[in-house]
């Protein structure tokens, strides 16, 4: 088994669409078809931008459920 080095953790609290497949190891592509199909992958439009909110695409990596608003 080689062991891969995990990416530090982004102090930036938007990734764009490089820095999001640097980080996440996955392709635009493949976040963009999660996010349709609807998970929630961090993904925000600013604009004509695409950007992805960190703390959502971690959420999403590791596989746990997205948080909710208490009522």
């Amino acid at each position: 088994m080689i062991a891969t080095p995990v990416p530090a953790v982004p102090a930036a609290e938007f990734l764009d669409t490089r820095e999001v497949e640097q980080f996440a190891r996955l392709s635009y592509t493949t976040l963009k078809r999660r996010h349709q199909e609807g998970h929630d992958t961090g993904l925000r439009k600013r604009g004509r931008r695409v950007v992805f909110h960190t703390a959502t695409l971690i959420q999403f990596l590791l596989g746990e459920p997205a948080s909710t608003a208490a009522n």
